[in-house]
């Protein structure tokens, strides 16, 4: 098991991670990703979040996980540890969504 740390906005959700300058979220735009990126430690979450503009970084919280594999936390591990997941029809999963 790999204890690591999230990101989370109170309306946008959780940090799934970014590309091209991007920022993806799970209720703004989960980019089709099935998993969230982790932290390392809470220091490196915070250091991240520092680079960002204070009206975001301000609303957004470090939150512990213990995941499978390290850098990333599926959409179960988050809701096993208490916090909201996400599927939506850009999501990949085994079956439709329902």
């Amino acid at each position: 098991m790999n204890p690591g740390f999230i990101v989370t906005h109170p309306e946008w959700g959780t940090f799934i991670g970014a590309s091209w300058g991007l920022s993806f979220w799970s209720e703004l735009d989960s980019a089709g990703q099935a998993c969230a990126c982790t932290f390392d430690s809470e220091e490196d979450a915070k250091e991240f979040l520092a680079e960002w503009p204070a009206d975001v970084s301000l609303w957004c919280e470090v939150k512990p996980i213990t995941t499978a594999e390290p850098g990333f936390a599926t959409v179960t591990e988050l809701i096993t540890a208490g916090y909201k997941g996400w599927i939506n029809e850009n999501t990949p999963t085994a079956g439709p969504v329902q």
